[in-house]
């Protein structure tokens, strides 16, 4: 052994020392690897535990119920069939005002779009060429009659003096003809001088019914021509006619009733209509079929008809589109239902119908006319059966139900009681002042009390929100975790 080589010696121990800095190393990874894993499971157990304490205890799935609906039995009451059209109003008389005589204007003596009654002067015409003519006409008419009168004394005097022999049977006729020839020419100066009085009477165009005008299209100053230029127009208002136009299949049962005597004939009784503007929910006009045309229309095929309307408050215009209802038959009892209790499949109507067991059963009917809110049921119902009008989405065929009594939609326009009620104009002035003083007192005495409610909700909220805020946050505080500390791992080597 001590004959070995001291070098070889320092190698081995260090390669010895070497190999157990190694062990030692790997040992203590070990070690330092289990205590991590011991410590990540700990933090987990605590992390499930925690989460397991927060969780609340959901309460049970209740039960499903069958849904509640709403039922209501059909009504039976009196209506009458009937049928809509669209029509316009026209007005009976409508004139194109034109003058009568060429010239040109002198005065516009009305307002655009005024009520003009007949006879009142409208436009004012130039007339002094054709009072000249007339002038004239005078004049030739007081020649004509002085020259009649001449031959009158000369044709007497003739006569008085052929028996005589002093004047001849040649010399008496052509007196004669004398005469007769200016008692024409004075009849024909006559009737040019009412010629030239009516053409200058033509220089007043006067209104020739009561309407209401249009606007002028030629104002004073402008050149017209008689019988051609157009100055304006007026409508009468009242009373209004509407057309409407009838189709065929209509007409023909109609005509059908009228045969069978189940309605009366236009040209035998008097059939009144109703009538309804754009802006009307129903039809609170009415009015009577005065004519029918002779011939139906082979373009469109309907017929056309009129109804007359009562216009004396002048509410009416021409040219407004209508609705017209016109009654078909006569009054007769129907089963009726709220429309809104109908469905619809595949354009076949149908109801949901609750039984004495309170299940529902669909039912296909047959509809007719909709009055108001109510559907005329002709087929597939009876008066005792309950029908859901609401709740139709939530039901099925053979499901049970809740049924309860549908009362229908209240009114949401009405105005509390508790509101001060104003003064009306109608009372005398001194109920009149007393109810004012009472209403101010009213009404202020109820702003006031808004105004103190304000303030004092107010007051409380900001209050409960700052005590709110305060604890809210202390118990947020207290909630948080506490801060750890965490050290560092010291290492066994060192």
């Amino acid at each position: 052994m001590t004959n070995q080589n001291p070098h070889r010696l320092s190698k081995i121990k260090t390669e010895d020392r070497d190999c157990k800095i190694r062990n030692r190393s790997s040992t203590f990874g070990c070690e330092l690897q289990i205590r991590w894993t011991h410590r990540w499971v700990i933090l987990l157990i605590f992390v499930m535990v925690s989460l397991s304490g927060c969780k609340k205890n959901k309460p049970a799935a209740a039960a499903a119920q069958s849904p509640t609906v709403f039922v209501l039995k059909p009504v039976t009451t009196k209506v009458v069939d009937f049928e809509d059209f669209i029509g316009q109003t026209k007005s009976q008389y409508t004139v194109d005002i034109r003058p009568r005589a060429t010239g040109y204007i002198l005065t516009a003596n009305f307002k655009d779009g005024s009520l003009v009654n007949e006879g009142d002067v409208l436009f004012t015409i130039d007339p002094r060429p054709y009072e000249a003519t007339r002038d004239h006409a005078k004049a030739t008419v007081a020649q004509n009659e002085a020259l009649l009168s001449r031959l009158n004394l000369d044709l007497s005097r003739a006569k008085a003096l052929q028996p005589r022999g002093a004047v001849s049977t040649e010399e008496l006729q052509k007196i004669t003809g004398d005469q007769l020839q200016a008692q024409a020419t004075l009849d024909s100066a006559r009737a040019d001088l009412k010629t030239a009085e009516l053409n200058l009477s033509f220089c007043k165009i006067t209104a020739p019914i009561s309407g209401r005008i249009s606007r002028r299209q030629f104002d004073p100053g402008n050149l017209v021509k008689a019988d051609e230029t157009i100055l304006t127009t007026l409508v009468s208002l009242d009373p209004m006619y509407a057309y409407f136009d009838v189709d065929e299949r209509t007409l023909l049962r109609l005509r059908r009733l009228v045969f069978k005597g189940t309605i009366p004939s236009v040209q035998k009784a008097r059939i009144d209509v109703q009538i309804g503007l754009a802006d009307d929910e129903g039809f609170p006009l009415t009015g009577f079929i005065n004519f029918t045309d002779n011939r139906v229309d082979v373009n469109s095929g309907t017929l056309n008809l009129r109804a007359e309307i009562d216009n004396r408050n002048h509410f009416l215009s021409p040219g407004l589109f209508v609705r017209v209802r016109l009654p078909i038959g006569r009054e007769h009892s129907a089963l009726m239902i709220p429309e809104m209790a109908l469905g619809s499949d595949q354009g076949q109507r149908f109801v949901y119908v609750v039984n004495d067991q309170d299940v529902v059963e669909y039912r296909t009917v047959g509809v007719g006319l909709l009055h108001k809110d109510m559907r005329v049921i002709e087929s597939g119902l009876k008066p005792n059966e309950r029908v859901i009008v609401t709740g139709i989405q939530r039901v099925r065929p053979d499901s049970k139900v809740i049924p309860k009594p549908y009362v229908g939609a209240k009114s949401k326009d009405k105005k509390s009681s508790k509101d001060p009620i104003p003064p009306s104009n109608n009372d005398s002035n001194k109920d009149n002042a007393t109810k004012q003083q009472t209403w101010e007192k009213e009404m202020k005495s109820k702003m006031n009390n808004v105004e103190e409610n304000s303030t004092t909700a107010k007051k409380t909220d900001k209050n409960s929100g700052k005590k709110k805020s305060t604890s809210n946050t202390d118990s947020e505080l207290e909630k948080l975790p506490e801060p750890r500390v965490l050290k560092p791992i010291e290492h066994r080597g060192k």
